[in-house]
């Protein structure tokens, strides 16, 4: 254990702890610059909220209404009122059922399709990769596609409505299903045996899906059958903790200070 752990130890600074840039040959003076603050309020009071427009949901009464907005349904009406004052209940009462009947099912086709429609706006903008100007530009021509292909590489089974598209404004989107059912862990009354299970459950998820997506048996190689990989993660994780609660208290000072501004979004 304790040549392996030496092996772990470096004069070299820990991934995290270098200047940006370093690892891979990046000069940091030529790094664009971020947006201020004044620079992001303009763009968005120029171009708006990245989110599609949405009508007011309609009532089931005003859809049931709508299903008598047609010329055929006024002729039958009319001719249910004309049978009702010649006396003819029976012709009266057929007709008024059958209309009945047509508005009732006209209105749960059109409630389907008003769900269906709310299931296609989820549809969600996507823009260059932040790693293209390091990386190199994407093989894919539409940014939505680079995104669904990337999941449907990581996970086993994906969703079935995923799908790309290009606007008329030559923005690119990817389209996913509407599900009510997604759930997601709520971590923080778990104990420590909770998050450890936790940990066990997601771990393979995450491995599978790292393997799909690249060489499985470079990866293995890489790894190895011994300890080392399995210490140098534990290492940086840890480590990586420590710098994110780092991170955070200069964040939360900088705020104090005013140097930068904090906004809560409204829903």
């Amino acid at each position: 254990m304790q040549n392996r752990s030496s092996a772990l130890q470096t004069d070299r600074p820990r991934s995290h702890e270098e200047p940006y840039g370093t690892r891979d040959g990046i000069d940091p003076a030529h790094v664009p610059p971020g947006l201020t603050t004044a620079q992001a309020r303009a763009r968005l009071a120029e171009v708006g909220r990245n989110v599609l427009p949405q009508a007011a949901p309609r009532s089931v009464v005003a859809v049931f209404l709508r299903q008598f907005l047609s010329p055929l349904i006024y002729i039958l009406l009319a001719a249910a009122a004309v049978s009702l004052a010649l006396g003819d209940l029976k012709d009266a009462l057929f007709i008024g059922a059958v209309l009945l009947i047509n508005g009732v099912i006209g209105t749960a086709q059109e409630h389907t399709a008003d769900k269906a429609t709310v299931a296609l706006r989820k549809m969600e903008q996507v823009r260059a990769s932040v790693l293209e100007p390091y990386a190199g530009k994407s093989l894919h021509s539409n940014h939505g596609q680079r995104v669904i292909i990337g999941q449907r590489l990581m996970q086993t089974a994906s969703d079935v409505f995923l799908g790309w598209i290009r606007g008329k404004n030559g923005r690119d989107f990817y389209i996913r299903q509407l599900r009510d059912m997604k759930l997601s862990a709520v971590i923080e009354d778990w104990d420590t045996g909770m998050l450890r299970q936790y940990g066990r459950m997601c771990a393979p998820a995450l491995a599978r899906a790292h393997a799909r997506s690249g060489d499985a048996a470079m990866i293995a190689g890489y790894m190895g059958s011994g300890q080392t990989f399995d210490d140098a993660i534990c290492e940086f994780a840890t480590e990586y903790c420590s710098q994110n609660r780092n991170d955070y208290r200069a964040f939360l000072a900088a705020i104090r200070k005013g140097r930068i501004e904090a906004r809560m979004e409204q829903e």
